[in-house]
């Protein structure tokens, strides 16, 4: 990405990010299971804090958010401006063996072709940034994950199916770096401003997911763009 000296938001306010870095996205964690859930918001909790959806309220790490401060806000310290957004998707424990398309079950964590197009047909994602309005209501699919390995194996063996031939698993949309959606314009959170990215169900679950009883299907997302970030 190319180094902005100035940058003007639709509000008409301008930005002068030369001295912010580019070099490290904001990126949090959820996690989803089979059946019924209620709304997961990311960007809710900072390191240390509680992974929503994870069985046993699972303590955060940094592998799951590089938030810091209390949680749901951006410290008074910070800003950012979000030119993108993007979303890893995996999965934790089993592959319900019994998926009904027929298909071996895949290893962890790589995610099954159906369960993948499942989460993308029902999976809705949405950005609030101050509490003031949605900036984002689309489906998972519409933020493709520009990161990890296109992988589409239809003759491959896999050690929790026994050796079967013929599971297939696959990425949430493109891994090339270019394949992140764009914003039309960028995303500005000012320091101490709530921000939050609700996971909802449209249907009120994710229809036939199948996944064993303490699997769960695990989202990051994550925020490109600027960061403005104190040096010390």
């Amino acid at each position: 990405m190319a180094q902005f000296y100035k940058v003007r938001l639709p509000n008409g306010n301008v930005l002068h990010p030369a001295d912010w870095t580019s070099a490290e996205p904001l990126y949090s964690t959820v996690e989803l299971a089979a059946g019924a859930f209620p709304v997961v918001t990311a960007f809710s909790y900072a390191i240390g804090g509680t992974v929503p959806g994870s069985p046993g309220q699972r303590q955060s790490t940094l592998g799951d958010t590089n938030l810091e401060g209390e949680g749901s806000r951006l410290p008074e310290n910070e800003e950012l401006i979000a030119y993108s957004l993007s979303i890893e998707v995996y999965m934790i424990g089993a592959d319900g063996a019994s998926d009904p398309s027929g298909l071996p079950a895949v290893d962890t964590p790589e995610v099954s072709l159906p369960n993948m197009l499942r989460l993308q047909r029902d999976v809705l994602v949405m950005t609030k940034i101050a509490a003031v309005k949605e900036y984002t209501h689309s489906p998972l699919s519409w933020f493709p994950a520009s990161t990890g390995v296109m992988q589409y194996n239809s003759a491959s063996r896999t050690l929790v199916s026994g050796g079967a031939l013929g599971s297939v698993s696959a990425n949430n949309g493109g891994e090339g770096v270019c394949d992140k959606r764009q914003f039309a314009s960028p995303l500005y959170v000012k320091g101490g401003e709530t921000l939050a990215i609700d996971v909802r169900p449209g249907p009120g679950s994710v229809e036939n997911l199948t996944l064993d009883a303490a699997a769960r299907i695990r989202l990051r997302f994550y925020f490109e763009g600027y960061r403005k970030r104190p040096v010390a």
